[in-house]
């Protein structure tokens, strides 16, 4: 399946939280598992694309290290006068790529029912209940009934 790239970071984040906030079968938890492998690997990718990027374009220190605005390590990165420009095209176009992933999407019902077809419940008894900002990290890869997200 194809996701753009700019959308990996707020899918792994969306993918960390659901499997450690729901309780899932086993079944569905190893193919969440598997997928979330797979967009680490898709995310260490992208970033180490975006450092790249950093080093072509960000102004250097004495050291030959990314200078920063603060000069504390981490922090927002210096461009000389132009460069930012050229850095911001540059990563527009990155976030814009289209990246695949070797997974097909996830069924909606995989995340919402058991395999008897009875809903996940809370240890109260209540239907398990989720962020919709997390649902909406998730959303480049959930499969609803007509086969598509919604």
């Amino acid at each position: 399946m194809k996701i753009l790239a700019g959308n990996i970071k707020p899918l792994a984040d969306a993918l960390g939280a659901i499997v450690n906030a729901i309780p899932l079968e086993i079944s569905a938890a190893y193919k969440l598992m598997n997928v979330a492998k797979k967009v680490g690997l898709a995310q260490q990718a992208f970033e180490g694309r975006r450092i790249q990027l950093l080093n072509e374009f960000g102004e250097k220190d004495k050291e030959g290290n990314l200078a920063t605005e603060d000069g504390k390590p981490n922090g927002a990165v210096k461009f000389d006068e132009g460069k930012a420009e050229e850095f911001g095209k540059a990563f527009s176009i990155l976030v814009n790529e289209d990246v695949e992933l070797d997974f097909d999407p996830i069924s909606f019902d995989l995340l919402t029912l058991r395999v008897s077809g009875n809903p996940y419940k809370d240890k109260d008894g209540e239907p398990v209940t989720i962020l919709p900002s997390i649902l909406l990290g998730l959303d480049p890869i959930i499969e609803t009934e007509g086969g598509e997200s919604e």
